[in-house]
């Protein structure tokens, strides 16, 4: 397992502004996650605070047993897919609806259960066979590389974004699909958050062995400002504290939880995007 110092020996640019080279932010190690001693280091730009994690990630550094650990076929137990369904219905109630980066096609499933007609892409071959085994409607592969023959009402890409090495195509992509009515939800870690802040290199969800990038809301806002016109960003804390029961550390836990939503720094931010 990787666990030495890690810095670039060249400079990184970051991909938002022109030219500008990303500074370096700090190094640590993650403990996290089945993790011990991986070592990493964030650079960040210090015009539109995008951060990207060095080494960028690979395949090869995954765990080799990330399917036993049941991250698939668990997904359906969390609450997650109606809470954000909730939120889509504030705005559609029917039509064309794709889930980019499905997983298992949980989500794809609990759509259609409520209206859509839904369809899921995801590019691990895993999750997308499980899918498969499931009846549930997915398709494997890369979404920036496929051709859809009909736009969709409803976009969503929940924690997918800081997992693309070259987010540039990502923009016009998500035009190309988007129906002229239609609504873009999109989840992305939110690094400038109060509990990040407080959890430093322990906060789970910076995760530095799959993520590439953690966003800010002003990198969000130049990334996706030239192809649509309206752009809401709110942050908030998805997660539930982990333990059952009433005890100190989840009371503390939820406390942090109320107070980060509070102060609009939870550790998620959701961007919703609309051509109109």
């Amino acid at each position: 397992m990787n666990n030495e110092i890690p810095k670039s020996d060249k400079p990184i640019y970051c991909p938002l502004c022109a030219n500008t080279e990303m500074s370096f932010y700090f190094t640590s190690q993650y403990n996290r996650q089945g993790y011990k001693n991986y070592a990493y280091s964030l650079y960040k730009c210090d015009k539109c605070f995008l951060i990207t994690i060095f080494p960028p990630p690979s395949n090869k550094i995954y765990p080799p047993s990330r399917d036993e650990e049941n991250q698939y076929s668990a997904a359906h137990d969390f609450p997650w897919n109606k809470i954000l369904l909730n939120t889509i219905k504030k705005y559609k109630t029917s039509g064309e609806f794709i889930d980019i980066g499905c997983n298992a096609g949980y989500l794809v499933q609990a759509a259609q259960t409520e209206g859509f007609s839904s369809m899921g892409v995801e590019i691990d071959e895993v999750a997308a066979k499980e899918a498969l085994a499931l009846k549930h409607n997915v398709l494997q592969g890369d979404f920036l590389s496929m051709n859809f023959s009909k736009k969709f009402d409803v976009i969503v890409m929940n924690h997918v974004l800081e997992h693309i090495p070259d987010f540039s195509k990502v923009p016009e992509k998500l035009h190309e699909m988007l129906a002229d009515d239609g609504v873009i939800f999109i989840h992305v870690p939110h690094y400038y958050g109060l509990i990040s802040t407080i959890m430093k290199n322990k906060w789970s969800t910076l995760a530095p062995f799959t993520h590439v990038w953690l966003f800010s809301a002003t990198s969000m806002q130049k990334l996706f400002k030239n192809k649509f016109h309206r752009i809401t960003i709110k942050t908030n804390t998805a997660t539930e504290p982990h333990g059952y029961g009433i005890d100190l550390k989840t009371n503390i836990k939820t406390a942090i939880i109320q107070i980060a939503n509070i102060l609009s720094m939870g550790d998620e931010m959701r961007v919703i995007l609309s051509k109109k």
